[in-house]
């Protein structure tokens, strides 16, 4: 059924619709991360590139740095993205 096997998202166009979001942390701290991009590897690994953030404010409060895709999706809750916050300077 081509419809089912369109349904279900690989889990690179779940990251594509991230890129641009912040999520908040799974343990529901004041803390998240800003989704940039992401590399996936031949073998299959796929590392995010994030920023730490501040979940109230939006702040950056770490420096861009990678996260694996796996790890990242049991440490942060994926279904609360939201369009990334924009702090004025």
């Amino acid at each position: 059924n081509m419809s089912t096997k369109e349904e279900k998202k690989t889990r690179v166009q779940q990251l594509a619709d991230l890129v641009g979001k912040d999520i908040p942390n799974a343990d529901y701290g004041n803390y998240g991360l800003r989704i940039f991009g992401f590399h996936e590897y031949e073998d299959g690994d796929i590392d995010v590139i994030v920023q730490d953030i501040n979940w109230e404010t939006g702040d950056p409060i770490g420096p861009v740095s990678d996260i694996d895709a796996f790890k990242m999706s049991y440490r942060y809750d994926e279904y609360f993205a939201r369009d990334a916050l924009v702090t004025p300077e």
